[in-house]
């Protein structure tokens, strides 16, 4: 049952939570108010969000620091994290995901919030800590459980601070990542006990280059300095080339790239330079973690004026499927070329079905190849003894996956004509065998 110490009261702005794609749920410190905390909204980039700020009553979370005992600020503690869940709650029931809710908090704001986080672990959109650490006088690691899925945290704190220990800190660092979260601690030498500019600008670069770098999981995305060295890459780095991100940041990555497409590489960059408003796209090669060599097309935008970025952005993705797909699609292109001007007689079966026919079966049959495409055998207008002859030889190939050559009878309105028949198997990707390719040389006159 909620608990009701703290009254449900709770301060908007921002765009309307019925029309809002996002929102951000910020709890202010000791003594403070919603509305001084909404005040923070100006400075950061939160324009399309919807903004929530719940206010504690007599502006205080809990009685004691927030490194007291818990039971010491029980149960005002409890009602705090109750009041954060019942906001939560009513968020999501605007259809609104955990995914695109956000938090921040100051000071004794900001422990609320990391607690209630650490205590709800799941992939929320972002957590923003303007100092503040993990709640008690020892961490209880049974209070969290859950799997962050690499929510971005933003913890800003001074050292010292009179407040929050930074050994604290370090701690519940300590213990977020392990719960899977990707925390960016940033520590200010002798800042007093605020938020400082530096940190709200911080907040900001990250939001900014979160949204631009997680538009697409199955891309791999890198920021790189002007040096053209790696200074982030998503965490799908590992899926499709198989490398970790610490293998990759602060690196430069061309010798990775095959020897055949480093001028392309290197283009790539060149003309990002010389068109810093025009996105470039290129295909190279590049050698993933295993040694093997995939295709990569990467588009690359120059962002080095943009000061939430300050870097160039290359979004890659493994396109060597596709250029196998569309060699095959070509290599059966000029097949079928040869094919339609054999003067053999050219059959694919496929399953128990003809999947193509060249011209030719015209001059045996009478019939063009359309009355016998996408055709069950058992259905085609053909001689039985010709079915029987194909169904032999593909139950062969079946057999050996190797190629079968022989001799059949084949009526036609040409009189009975012998064929030579070489039956071709065709694999997919998986070596699976996929079809038969049947060729029939007529040899009659040689009998």
């Amino acid at each position: 049952m909620t608990n009701h110490l703290h009254k449900k009261n709770i301060q908007t702005a921002g765009k309307p939570l019925k029309e809002a794609e996002k929102v951000l749920i910020m709890i202010h410190g000791r003594g403070a108010s919603a509305r001084d905390i909404l005040g923070l909204s100006l400075h950061l980039n939160v324009t399309e969000y919807a903004l929530l700020a719940p206010e504690a009553t007599n502006n205080t979370w809990y009685p004691h620091s927030f490194l007291a005992p818990p039971d010491q600020n029980e149960p005002w503690l409890s009602s705090a994290l109750d009041l954060l869940k019942e906001a939560v709650d009513d968020v999501t029931k605007q259809g609104i995901t955990t995914e695109n809710i956000y938090f921040l908090g100051f000071s004794q704001g900001a422990c609320l919030t990391l607690e209630f986080a650490a205590r709800h672990a799941k992939k929320w959109g972002g957590v923003v800590v303007f100092t503040g650490g993990l709640i008690g006088d020892k961490i209880d690691q049974g209070n969290y459980s859950g799997n962050f899925n690499e929510t971005p945290i933003f913890i800003g704190t001074g050292n010292p601070d009179p407040h929050v220990p930074i050994a604290r800190v370090h701690e519940s660092v300590s213990i977020l990542e392990k719960m899977n979260a990707k925390v960016h601690l940033q520590v200010h030498e002798g800042r007093p006990h605020s938020i400082s500019p530096d940190e709200v600008e911080e907040v900001n670069r990250t939001q900014k280059r979160m949204q631009l770098l997680l538009e697409n999981a199955s891309e791999v995305i890198t920021i790189y300095e002007e040096d053209e060295t790696i200074r982030y890459i998503s965490p799908s780095v590992e899926t499709i080339l198989g490398y970790g991100q610490k293998e990759m940041i602060g690196h430069n990555d061309f010798e990775k790239v095959h020897a055949d497409y480093k001028d392309v590489y290197l283009g790539l960059f060149e003309r990002m330079k010389e068109n810093p408003d025009e996105k470039v796209t290129v295909q190279y090669e590049y050698k993933t973690k295993d040694g093997s060599y995939i295709w990569i097309e990467a588009t690359g935008t120059n962002f080095m004026s943009n000061p939430a970025i300050h870097g160039y952005i290359l979004n890659a993705r493994d396109i060597t499927e596709k250029r196998r797909a569309e060699l095959e699609q070509r290599m059966r292109s000029k097949m079928q070329a040869l094919s339609e001007n054999s003067p053999d007689l050219i059959t694919r079966l496929e399953g128990e079905a003809i999947s193509y026919i060249n011209p030719v079966i015209e001059s045996y049959t009478g019939k063009r190849p359309a009355d016998y495409l996408n055709k069950k055998f058992r259905e085609a207008e053909l001689d039985n003894s010709i079915l029987e002859g194909w169904l032999s030889i593909v139950e062969q190939v079946n057999a050996s996956n190797e190629t079968v050559a022989t001799e059949m009878d084949f009526p036609s309105e040409l009189g009975k004509r012998v064929m030579q028949v070489n039956a071709i198997p065709e694999f997919d990707e998986s070596n699976k065998l996929e079809s038969v390719l049947v060729v029939s040389h007529d040899i009659t006159e040689r009998k």
